[in-house]
């Protein structure tokens, strides 16, 4: 029996899980979710794990896991992003990524 979002976030303990469980609340909600590869993209080091488009918005979200922090590479790609006017959701949880949606609807 397939697990819903909700039931899947509840016991959510790796990235791997945590990541499948937000791209599948992203694509129920109407976003086109890419995720990016593993091991990253050639010339993008620190490209968030998700890139989200929906209505003329871009989100991109980084998933982190536990104790997991943003490397050093992760930082400076976020500022990039930031300064060309896309923060990065840095994504514990669902609700980091409901919220994150939420605020960009105002």
């Amino acid at each position: 029996m397939r697990r819903t979002w909700q039931q899947q976030v509840q016991r959510s303990s790796t990235h791997a899980e945590l990541l499948r469980a937000i791209v599948q609340y992203l694509e129920l909600t109407g976003w086109l979710v890419l995720v990016t590869p593993r091991g990253g993209v050639p010339g993008l080091a620190g490209l968030p794990d998700l890139l989200a488009l929906k209505d003329e918005r871009f989100l991109p979200v980084e998933v982190k896991a536990g104790y997991d922090k943003l490397r050093p590479e992760q930082v400076i790609m976020a500022v990039r992003l930031e300064a060309a006017g896309f923060p990065v959701l840095e994504a514990r949880s669902i609700d980091d990524v409901v919220k994150g949606v939420n605020d960009g609807e105002r």
